[in-house]
């Protein structure tokens, strides 16, 4: 590796400890306050989608007609 890469690994690998760092105090600030419900929902709807989007007509049984 040049010197120029090992910048740039160095650069990365900190920018995202910080950044994971600044995203955990977040979080936590925010479970501190909030309850789990706001994520359960988004999780929900985030699975809903990929399981459309990955297997063909999954939500046939909900009634729902979409043909991608």
């Amino acid at each position: 590796m040049t010197q120029v890469e090992i910048a740039v690994l160095v650069v990365g690998i900190v920018s995202a400890f910080a950044m994971g760092m600044i995203a955990i105090r977040f979080l936590m600030g925010y479970i501190k306050q909030n309850d789990f419900t706001v994520f359960g929902v988004y999780r929900i709807f985030i699975g809903l989608v990929v399981l459309e989007l990955l297997v063909p007509r999954p939500l046939v049984f909900l009634g729902v007609e979409w043909y991608p």
